[in-house]
């Protein structure tokens, strides 16, 4: 049985609809509340932060924050 080219459309209309909906339930916010600990390099924008639990560069466009910001 063949199916018509308006259910065939359809169907595959739902299983976007479906896709985009698993999709969306993964997504979730990355951010990290730090802490700067070196702004040595911050004319670059490169800072080293940490969360309390591990140290890493982080880069911003600011070029002004200061070490405890």
């Amino acid at each position: 049985m063949a199916l018509s080219e308006k259910s065939l459309e359809s169907m595959l209309k739902a299983v976007d609809i479906i896709a985009s909906k698993r999709a969306d339930d993964k997504a979730f916010d990355s951010t990290v509340i730090c802490t700067i600990i070196n702004n040595s390099d911050r004319k670059n924008g490169c800072y080293i932060v940490t969360d309390g639990a591990i140290k890493f560069k982080a880069y911003s466009e600011v070029t002004t924050y200061q070490v405890d910001d």
